[in-house]
């Protein structure tokens, strides 16, 4: 077997050598193509892969459903079996209303249950993240807020880190 990839190897060599214009073309494509392949793949891997900024990226799972609603039974069912995994955490996109009265004035977020961060890994910059014990019915409004819109809408200030100020200037 090894004789016959032999054969073929020097049969391949003569006859590009016999065709020169034809070997440096054949040699530039796969130059190229080899190099496109390795140069998109660095990317994603670098953009989408590998970087996330969480303990152990690798272990993620997402659930999603498409058509059917995720109910908040549905999520209670669940976070009482979570000994399957390490970690449970929903959440779900949202747009709140930073006005009390008056013209509404919108900014993206999301809710999020009492494990979310835990299980990702993340810990806040300053002051807390949501526990268990902001996952239960009837439990007080928490917000936690990325730097972004914490040095946008509150200047950086830290009186604002564990007030009630944002409970009471916002609608959800």
């Amino acid at each position: 077997m090894l004789d016959a990839l032999l054969q073929d190897l020097r049969y391949a060599f003569r006859t590009l050598r016999s065709s020169p214009g034809f070997a440096a073309v054949a040699i530039l494509s796969l130059g190229l193509g080899i190099g496109a392949n390795t140069a998109i793949f660095s990317l994603i891997d670098a953009v989408m892969l590998k970087y996330l900024p969480v303990n152990h990226p690798e272990e993620l799972v997402e659930v999603s459903f498409q058509r059917a609603s995720f109910s908040n039974p549905l999520w209670e069912a669940l976070r009482e079996r979570e000994n399957v995994f390490s970690g449970v955490a929903a959440w779900g996109l949202a747009r709140f209303n930073l006005n009390y009265s008056g013209e509404a004035r919108y900014a993206p977020g999301m809710y999020a249950s009492g494990g979310y961060f835990t299980t990702l890994g993340v810990q806040a910059a300053a002051g807390r993240t949501f526990t268990k014990d902001d996952d239960r019915r009837g439990c007080r409004t928490t917000a936690v807020l990325g730097y972004d819109f914490w040095q946008k809408e509150y200047a950086g200030r830290a009186d604002a880190l564990g007030s009630e100020h944002f409970s009471r200037r916002a609608s959800f």
